[in-house]
């Protein structure tokens, strides 16, 4: 019960979903967890924020706190994200953050969406509490996104994509139009897996030879 939900109404069945299997339903930061769940009487997945009771560490919820009471949905399928399409499904991969000088969880995250005109696209977006999620990459913009995503502490997430041509490079962006592409032109033969980046804004990644970027 590494998340601590065991009797709590948050469910989702860890040992078959294929998020946790891939080990992307899960992130951390700070002693908090964002992770995918499903609270008891409803059918739709939402990402949770859980911020486990602790004695003795400064933010730690009371000690009577209930596990549901710990969990605090940020955004589920249904919800509006920026530009008026619908979360229609959650991809792998989720990155969580505290925003700096705030005590304000940010969750990175893939999902599929249904535009207005009734189009399916899949997007990167990023969501704080009681906000719209806001666009970070368009999947139009690439051929299809490896699973998982990373996020540092400035909001800056990294991500590999395919182009149009199947291969395979990685990126950083906050915005769509703030998108820097790290390898192309200059590494071949990278893996379609996620990178890692740090919070000086520093990507690593691997590529198909074993070597490390």
């Amino acid at each position: 019960d590494l998340l601590g939900l065991k009797g709590s109404t948050d469910v989702y069945d860890m040992a078959n979903d294929p998020m946790y299997k891939a080990g992307m339903g899960t992130s951390t930061d700070g002693g908090k967890v964002a992770f995918f769940g499903q609270r008891s009487g409803t059918t739709d997945t939402a990402i949770f924020v859980r911020t486990p009771v602790v004695p003795g560490i400064t933010g730690s919820p009371p000690p009577n706190t209930t596990p549901a009471q710990q969990s605090v949905p940020l955004v589920k399928v249904g919800d509006t994200v920026q530009g008026g399409a619908t979360i229609q499904k959650f991809r792998q991969g989720i990155a969580l953050r505290t925003i700096t000088n705030t005590s304000k969880q940010e969750v990175a995250f893939v999902a599929e969406v249904k535009e207005l005109d009734g189009t399916i696209k899949t997007n990167i977006y990023v969501s704080v509490p009681g906000s719209t999620p806001r666009l970070v990459a368009k999947g139009e913009d690439y051929g299809e996104f490896a699973p998982g995503l990373t996020m540092n502490k400035n909001g800056e997430v990294a991500f590999t994509a395919k182009d149009a041509t199947g291969v395979a490079n990685v990126y950083k962006a906050t915005t769509p139009g703030n998108v820097v592409s790290l390898t192309e032109g200059s590494v071949n033969g990278v893996k379609f897996e996620a990178p890692s980046i740090n919070n000086g804004g520093k990507v690593s990644f691997t590529t198909k030879d074993g070597e490390i970027g």
